[in-house]
């Protein structure tokens, strides 16, 4: 069905281990970072580990 899955929600490196195990594509969630102002984002994506990663 070519489709993409996002998890909301992740808080932990264990729940995102199970995701990716399980095919998940792309999450969301205090684990991959906590809120951050718009403004803030394209530093954010360019500095972080999940930029490279995902």
């Amino acid at each position: 069905m070519d489709l993409k899955v996002i998890a909301e929600g992740v808080e932990s490196r264990a729940v995102w281990d199970r995701l990716t195990a399980l095919g998940c594509d792309t999450a969301q969630g205090y684990f991959i970072s906590r809120p951050i102002p718009a403004g803030e984002f394209a530093k954010w994506e360019s500095e972080s580990c999940w930029h490279a990663q995902h």
